[in-house]
């Protein structure tokens, strides 16, 4: 037995060795690392890289224009700033292409001037995923996603552009995780034209309207802020759909949730409050379903729609013939804490609002 023992050992840290140098022998090499100076061109670069390889662009000011085609990504110093900008009227960077994705990390593009000023337009199917990335100051839309393409931002900030600082439109699709999209000049997001926006863990504040979501977009708000947006919230029109999950709704000059033409909204477990005038205002052939949110401190009401067989405060041009569901929501009162400024619900009950749709009713 001894024998047999001495033998079995020598044997296990054998197949070890020869495990650990296959191992070794096997492991695939990373991507190829092409480096990129400032004064050097980024297309260059580019054009004769590989496929899948990572261009690391160092530290100061890039000016040029842009188109990628293949798949490639572009990584900025882990130490100072790569800012980059365009060169001619447009956008500074173009991604397009069925088959290819781009890896954007750690770059500030900004400066994007003239017609289709875009910082980034992703379009032809391609894929985008931009990481720690900052869109400032671009003459239109900070990114543009259009013509079935998908975009992802994780940590990036996109601010101060001249239009929107996102767009989705033409079935594309959108994904926005621990961002902010603040202080653009109109929307923060526009969806439109049947594409796909998901926003999480976000702020959207400081814009003209935080979103609007139109022509039969889709847009879905998880654990999210949308405060302090100039006029509106949300506006959500013609058969669009808006779904807010444990989000909060305040600070909007005017309503803070807008449906109109035949929109939707599903609301759950969100926080709609301190707005300008109603926190909800729906008309048209609008379909709400909420359910354990609060609606408070909003200017005027709590949630309001047009009522086509009432003419007290109402205008007859703005109509509802739609539907509201849910239960169990919060609406004060005038006069209660945190009472809405003029109604909780407009009209009163019972007109539209189904049993139990407020706690306790």
């Amino acid at each position: 037995m001894r024998l047999a023992g001495s033998l079995v050992r020598p044997t296990i840290a054998f197949a070890l060795l020869v495990a650990m140098a296959y191992g070794a022998t096997a492991a695939e090499p990373g991507p190829p690392l092409v480096p990129v100076a400032p004064g050097t061109s980024i297309q260059a670069a580019i054009d004769s890289a590989p496929a899948g390889a990572v261009l690391r662009l160092e530290a100061g000011e890039y000016a040029e224009t842009v188109t990628i085609d293949k798949s490639v990504t572009l990584r900025g110093p882990d130490d100072g700033e790569a800012r980059w900008t365009g060169t001619e009227a447009g956008c500074v960077l173009h991604i397009t292409g069925e088959g290819v994705t781009v890896g954007i990390e750690r770059l500030t593009i900004h400066g994007a001037r003239g017609y289709d000023g875009h910082g980034i337009a992703v379009d032809g199917a391609a894929v985008a995923e931009l990481v720690e990335v900052l869109l400032i100051g671009n003459a239109w839309f900070g990114l543009q996603a259009s013509e079935h393409s998908e975009a992802t931002l994780v940590d990036c900030s996109v601010r101060e552009n001249g239009s929107a600082g996102l767009i989705s439109e033409d079935f594309a699709r959108l994904r926005v995780v621990d961002c902010d999209v603040c202080s653009n000049t109109s929307h923060g997001l526009l969806a439109l034209h049947l594409s796909d926006a998901t926003i999480e863990r976000s702020e959207i504040g400081g814009n003209w309207a935080g979103i609007w979501a139109w022509d039969a977009s889709r847009v879905s708000v998880a654990g999210s802020y949308i405060a302090g947006n100039v006029d509106y919230g949300a506006i959500v029109s013609t058969a669009a759909l808006l779904v807010l999950q444990g989000t909060t709704v305040t600070g909007s000059g005017h309503h803070g949730l807008l449906f109109e033409e035949s929109s939707r909204g599903v609301l759950r477990d969100s926080f709609i409050h301190e707005n300008g005038a109603d926190g909800l205002f729906a008309e048209g052939d609008a379909i709400l379903e909420i359910d354990r949110c609060t609606f408070a401190k909003n200017g005027r009401a709590g949630l309001r729609v047009a009522w086509g067989e009432r003419t007290g405060g109402f205008d007859p041009k703005r109509y509802f013939a739609g539907r509201i569901e849910g239960a169990a929501n919060v609406v004060p009162e005038p006069g209660e804490p945190e009472g809405n400024g003029e109604a909780a619900l407009c009209p009163a009950p019972p007109a539209l609002w189904p049993n139990g749709f407020l706690e306790g009713m």
